[in-house]
C-alpha cells in the first residue's frame, strides 16, 4: 500500500488486516524498487498515487483512491477499481476483495 497520509493509510491497514489480509506500507520510491526488484509482488497495490506504477498497469491489480480520481492515471492500469474519497469501509473492503480474489475490477 503505498498511501502518503499516515491516517489514511494506518486506517486502511487496520481494516485489512482485520479481515486477514497482509499488508505492506511504502513510500512510491520503496514500493518501485521493491516491484521492479520482484522482492514482493503484491496481489494488489493500494495507492493515492498511480502513475509512478503505470508502466506495470499490465500486471498489477490497483486500487486507486482519490478525492477526485484523474481517469487518464486510472487508464493505464486494466484492472483498476477507483474509489472516490470520503468512502465507506465495506466498500473498500468489496473493492479489495474482487480485485484480490476474482482480479476483476470494480466501480
Amino acid at each position: 500500500m503505498v498511501v502518503e497520509d499516515p491516517f489514511v493509510s494506518g486506517l486502511l491497514r487496520s481494516l485489512l488486516t482485520g479481515q486477514g489480509y497482509r499488508v505492506a506500507l511504502a513510500s512510491v520510491s520503496h514500493g518501485l524498487e521493491l516491484l521492479r526488484s520482484a522482492q514482493a509482488i503484491p496481489d494488489l497495490l493500494i495507492t493515492n498515487q498511480p502513475a509512478p506504477f503505470a508502466t506495470m498497469g499490465d500486471s498489477l491489480p490497483l486500487l486507486y483512491l482519490a478525492a477526485s480520481p484523474d481517469p487518464q492515471q486510472a487508464a493505464a492500469f486494466p484492472n483498476c477499481s477507483t474509489l472516490r474519497k470520503p468512502f465507506e469501509p465495506r466498500q473498500l473492503l468489496e473493492a479489495v476483495r474482487h480485485l484480490v480474489e476474482s482480479g476483476v475490477a470494480v466501480g
